[in-house]
């Protein structure tokens, strides 16, 4: 079996993105895991709402994201993560500060390190959003290796 390190890098995370959207919906307004590839999931629920994605590693699981929006929450992604896998949480990848792509994340704090942009995090703590306060903040790129990728 191949070992691949995860980087998630600003280009990473853009793949990620890419991936989410074009993966196929149904009308089905119920929170669930949709798999884009062998080890990235993305949540879909309400039609319109900001999605989280999950990558899926042997020694953790990292979070692009999150909504309160609707059903599929962080509480409920949360719960659902920890019923399918037996590795927690490492990582919260916050993209922007918009509060309707990040909101609820702080249901994580108690696994995983946070991670944004810096000019994010001066956002999040000014504003006061409803989202963990970023741990680790990066200005141009930043790795980070965690494990091997799942694979189908």
């Amino acid at each position: 079996m191949k070992q691949r390190c995860l980087e998630v890098g600003l280009s990473v995370l853009g793949v990620v993105l890419l991936h989410g959207a074009q993966a196929q919906d149904t009308n089905d307004e119920s929170p669930r895991l949709v798999q884009v590839s062998d080890s990235v999931f993305r949540t879909v629920h309400r039609p319109g709402a900001a999605n989280s994605h999950v990558i899926v590693t042997d020694e953790g699981l990292v979070v692009v994201d999150g909504t309160c929006r609707g059903d599929g929450n962080p509480a409920w992604l949360k719960q659902e993560l920890d019923q399918l896998y037996d590795v927690p949480v490492k990582y919260v990848i916050l993209s922007h500060d918009h509060e309707d792509h990040i909101c609820g994340l702080q249901v994580f704090d108690d696994t995983a390190v946070t991670v944004s942009h810096a000019r994010n995090r001066e956002h999040i703590v000014r504003e006061g959003r409803n989202t963990s306060v970023p741990d680790v903040v990066f200005q141009d790129e930043m790795e980070i290796h965690l494990g091997v990728l799942a694979t189908a």
